[in-house]
């Protein structure tokens, strides 16, 4: 087997655990879309890319290992993954698509390696336990309610100054409904209000 086709276990709600071979090198739209008793999944080297909505509403599944093969994570490929509350993004990945990561209700932390440089629109939005998040300073903007209703998001720790958070491009309502967080840079601290301090 060398591709595992569009929505090809979607709603196997029964399915707890699968092993992916080495051969596969591509896992379309959707595969496993709602497979909510599916705990782990472990993706194999050969894979280069998490399409659109691989994992979208897996409730079940606790954690995911990415290879450092992957280097796009698509649109929606884990959101509604309530029960996930970990995952490592491999130096790997360059682009995590919009949505990649909406709804992860019991995602507390993340870290954005140095690799990605291309952001969408409401990666994290409603990750209502998120507390804190690292964000390289190479990224190229934030899309749009990016942090939308993250309630709990506390610290942003950013691998940039000041000056290169403010002139960052942030899309529309990129903050909205969010804690009132601090942004560590690395020679200040920036608050929600956009008061700053430096050290």
């Amino acid at each position: 087997v060398t591709s595992i086709g569009y929505l090809a276990f979607h709603n196997c709600e029964s399915l707890e655990s699968i092993i992916i071979p080495d051969s596969v090198k591509s896992i379309g739209n959707g595969a496993f879309l709602s497979c909510t008793a599916l705990t782990s999944i472990t993706i194999p080297d050969s894979v280069t890319g998490i399409d659109n909505s691989v994992f979208s509403s897996c409730t079940g599944l606790r954690s995911v290992t990415i290879p450092d093969s992957v280097t796009s994570i698509g649109d929606s490929a884990f959101s509604g993954c309530t029960g996930l509350s970990s995952i490592t993004i491999p130096d790997s990945v360059t682009s995590i698509s919009g949505g990649a990561f909406l709804n992860c209700t019991s995602l507390k932390s993340i870290s954005i390696p140095d690799s990605v440089k291309i952001v969408g629109g409401k990666v994290f939005a409603g990750c209502t336990s998120l507390e804190s998040i690292r964000i390289p300073s190479g990224i190229a903007g934030i899309g749009n309610v990016f942090f939308g209703n993250c309630q709990k998001l506390s610290n942003i720790y950013f691998d940039g100054t000041v000056s290169q958070w403010i002139d960052m491009r942030k899309g529309t309502f990129w903050d909205s409904n969010t804690n009132a967080y601090t942004i560590h840079c690395t020679d200040g601290q920036i608050t929600k209000d956009g008061t700053v301090t430096y050290n």
